[in-house]
């Protein structure tokens, strides 16, 4: 949803920052982004890289604990 866009550099920067050895495409799949997204949050070169705050993304409501977990 439109309403969730602005949370999921939170959570990928989560992602990057807790779980180092989960794939580009398994955060694709898992939030529903794109590896333009992941890359640019990944080299700090996304547009609101100042403002970003790793966020799990459970609580944010863009996957369930047992999507993260497999």
């Amino acid at each position: 949803p439109v309403s969730r866009r602005q949370d999921k550099p939170d959570a990928i920067a989560w992602l990057l920052k807790n779980h180092p050895y989960i794939t580009d495409a398994q955060i694709v799949s898992l939030i529903g982004t794109t590896k333009n997204t992941i890359n640019s949050v990944r080299g700090k070169s996304h547009w609101n890289s100042s403002n970003i705050k790793p966020k799990d993304p459970v609580l944010l409501g863009l996957c369930t604990q047992t999507h993260l977990d497999d």
